[in-house]
Parts: structure tokens; sequence; C-alpha cells
């Protein structure tokens, strides 16, 4: 018993010399590990401390300029991740297709063009095609002009391939030519060369050249659906009562119908009028002078009868011709043709010349009034001798005494007929009466 009991007591004292080990092999572990630390601080302090890392280059547009790839163009405006993919700069590619389509395949029609970008192509962008390197006229013979400059080589030449395509309007513009209504271009039998009517601007604007009938005057500004009803262009007559028919039968100043005009209305109206007014009648029959320039159809035309119309002077001016008194033409019996005393060219009846083919007037003669001679308005039977109208003259005359000397009654003998007065000759010596040369 006294033995266990010493076993029991003695189990405490060990149990504490084992916690007092622990305790101290820590406290040596402190000791070493700060005399550690401080055997670091010195040695920190002994090593060389390495240079601060230089900030990097900030690189620039200029700055790039000075490598072997200066940026011209488009490629000044992107971004260094655009070219340097992910990041990496040695190394990379400085030919066109490297980059535009081993990379990135920005070729649509995926090399059927080729793959030097530089052989067309600009650096501004892909649309900048440098004509000196590449130009549609001289590579293909087909000059690109008006809208064709801005179309798509797709809407030509396909997806397939840029082999070479018709040149003729038609191999292009079959839809269009058929799918057009206004005019109906298939109906109308239109030739399929689009350039004879359009320009290469656009489709409106055309101008149709009209080879069978030339487009003048009014026709120039009328609508096709005018001429060309329900958009039937082939075959339309050319004559112009087959449009005009209504408008001839119509017409009532003058009436068309009952003065027989010709149904070609350009004999009357030309092929340049603007309209149905203003038109000139050609009189071949009866020729147009003078006063009846002026003068309206009803005039000569009466009631709308032009047909048959007479052309004598007295079928329409007898009435001026009866009531004429001076001279009076009936009691002078002047012919009852007008243009023999008023010409085919008079603005009026004054200024008529007479004819005198059985007298002739010439000196004072002309400027004497026809009552002069013409006593009391006879004119027929007027004799021509000097003495029927001079005898008081010659029978007065007393230097000399034309009687008294036996002058010949004939005036003209010593007077002459172109005589303005009757001084004109010189006087005779005495004797028989001498016969001056005429004057």
């Amino acid at each position: 018993m006294t033995s266990g009991k010493n076993d029991m007591t003695s189990r405490p004292s060990g149990r504490i010399r084992i916690g007092l080990t622990v305790l101290a092999g820590a406290a040596l572990f402190a000791v070493f590990l700060v005399a550690g630390l401080r055997v670091g601080i010195g040695q920190e302090k002994g090593q060389s401390t390495p240079p601060p890392e230089k900030p990097k280059a900030q690189w620039s547009v200029a700055s790039h300029d000075k490598t072997n790839f200066p940026l011209v163009g488009k490629h000044r405006t992107l971004s260094c991740a655009d070219c340097h993919i992910r990041g990496v700069f040695e190394g990379t590619p400085a030919a066109c297709e490297a980059c535009h389509w081993e990379r990135q395949q920005d070729d649509r029609y995926r090399l059927r063009l080729g793959m030097a970008c530089g052989d067309c192509h600009t650096p501004q962008t892909w649309k900048k095609v440098d004509p000196n390197k590449w130009n549609h006229e001289t590579t293909t013979g087909y000059k690109l002009e008006g809208a064709h400059r801005f179309l798509d080589c797709e809407d030509c030449h396909g997806s397939q391939g840029f082999k070479a395509v018709p040149q003729d309007c038609y191999s292009c513009h079959l839809k269009n030519y058929q799918g057009a209504r206004d005019p109906n271009h298939v109906q109308a039998g239109f030739p399929t060369d689009c350039q004879q009517c359009h320009n290469t601007r656009s489709w409106g604007g055309a101008a149709f050249n009209h080879t069978t009938f030339a487009l003048q005057g009014k026709h120039l500004t009328a609508a096709c659906a005018d001429c060309h009803k329900n958009g039937v262009y082939a075959g339309t007559p050319t004559a112009c009562s087959s449009c005009h028919l209504a408008d001839y039968n119509g017409t009532t100043d003058p009436n068309h119908q009952q003065a027989g005009y010709s149904l070609d209305c350009t004999t009357c109206h030309g092929a340049s009028a603007q309209g149905w007014t203003g038109a000139t009648v050609s009189h071949t029959t009866f020729v147009l002078l003078g006063r009846h320039l002026t003068a309206t159809c009803a005039d000569c035309h009466k009631n709308g009868v032009y047909a048959g119309t007479p052309t004598a002077c007295s079928s329409c001016h007898l009435a001026d011709y009866n009531g004429a008194t001076n001279p009076n033409h009936q009691q002078a019996g002047y012919s009852l043709d007008c243009t023999t005393c008023h010409g085919a060219s008079a603005q009026g009846w004054t200024g008529a010349t007479v004819n005198h083919t059985t007298f002739v007037l010439r000196g004072r003669h002309l400027t004497a009034a026809c009552t002069d001679c013409h006593k009391n308005g006879v004119y027929a039977g007027t004799p021509t001798a000097c003495a029927s109208c001079h005898i008081n003259d010659y029978n007065g005359a007393t230097d000399p005494n034309h009687k008294a000397l036996g002058y010949s009654l004939e005036c003209q003998t010593c007077h002459g007929t172109s005589a303005s007065g009757w001084d004109r000759r010189p006087k005779p010596a005495a004797g028989p009466p001498a016969v001056h040369p005429p004057l």
C-alpha cells in the first residue's frame, strides 16, 4: 500500500517536469528566432540593391514611322492590337495578305482577284483603287460610267467569279427591259440597246429618237400615251388624221370639212406648231398679197364656204367698183380686174396707177388729176389729140402767136411729150415753124 501511494504521489511531479521542459524549449526557439531576424536584417543591408525598373517607352504613330513599316493611310488610325495579335510585337508580318487574308480574311471575294492587295488598292481605303495600277476600262475594255461606277462588283459579275461577262445592255438589264411599263418596252418593240434612249446615270429622263416620225412643236411635250393608246407603240400611224380627225371635223372657224381643207394638218399649221392657232393657209390658186394678207378668212369666204371661192376681183369687189366716183369706174369703162390699176400688193384703194396704154403719161401729164383730162367723170372715148385738151392754150398763145404763125396743133412737135410746162422749148424764129431737137 505504501509503495502504491508513493507511486500515485510521484505522477504529478513528472508531469510538471515535462511541462517545464516544453516551456524551456519554446523560450529557446523564440530566442533563436529573434536572433535570426536580426542576422537577416543585417545581411539585407549588406547586400547590393538592384536598380529600379525604367518605365517602358510610349509608342506613337510618329515613332512607328521610324520602323521598317511606316504607318500610311488607314493604318494610322488603328490600335496596336489590330495588327499585333495577343500583344506580340516581334515578327509581325508586313505583307498585306498576311494580315488581311491569313489572319483576318478581309477579302470577301476569297482571293478570286489575287492575293497581292497592293496591286490594286491603296492604304487609304479598300474602295480607293489606284487608277495607275488597275483601271476597269483598260483591263476589261468596258468603261464604268454613271450609275455603273457605284455598283458592287458582284452586281455584274455575280458571286461565282470574275471571268468576262457580256458588255451589251440587254445581258444585264433584261429584267428591267421586260418589266418596264411606262412605256411597255416589249409591246412597243423598243430596241434592246438601252443607251439609244437612256443615259448611264438613271432610267429616268429617257429621250426616244422618233426616226419614223420626228417630234416637233407640240409633239415634243406630249406624253407617250397621248399618241400611243393602251400602251401600243408598234405600228402607230403617222398620218395627222389618225390622231386629229376629231379636231378636223369639229373645227368651225373656218369649217375644215366645208372648205375641203387637206387632212394633212402640216399644210396650214406646219410641223412645229405649238397649237391650232396661227395657221397659215397656202393659197396656191390665189396668192395672198397686200391687203389680202391681213384680211380674215370670213372676209372672202362667206358663210364658212371655202371650196369653189372665185378668184376674180369683181366677185368680191364689184360693189366697190360700182360705187367708185373719183374716177367713176363704170363711166370710165375701167377694167374689172382691180390689179390693172391698184396692183396685187395694194394696202387700200388709194394710190392707184392707171396704165394709159393708149396714151402714155409723161411730163406734166403724170402729175395731172384724172379730171383735168376726163371731164364730168367720163373716161371712155377720151380723145388723145393735143388740141382736144389744149386748143384754148394754142389759141391764146401770143409769144409767139401759134395761130398766126400756123404752128402745128400737135403740141409735142415743139414742146415734146415729157414737158413739165409750156416754156421748155426755145422760141422759134420768124418764118415757118421749126422743129427743135428733143430737149
